[in-house]
């Protein structure tokens, strides 16, 4: 229990540091920098079948 208290003490540090710099954070996701598509299709067979269901429209 003690070391628990003073982890959160030591990152409530940190978070009070962060915030006194006045710098954003910016969150970094992969799934930001892809496709839709990319997000859901993540085999070949997948895309096949995408291409497939598209030809046929």
């Amino acid at each position: 229990m003690e070391k628990d208290k003073k982890v959160e003490e030591r990152v409530l540090g940190l978070i009070d540091k962060a915030r006194v710099t006045g710098k954003t954070v910016k969150i970094k996701s992969s799934a930001r920098r892809r496709s839709s598509l990319h997000q859901i299709i993540k085999t070949k067979e997948q895309a096949d079948a995408l291409m497939a269901s598209l030809k046929t429209l």
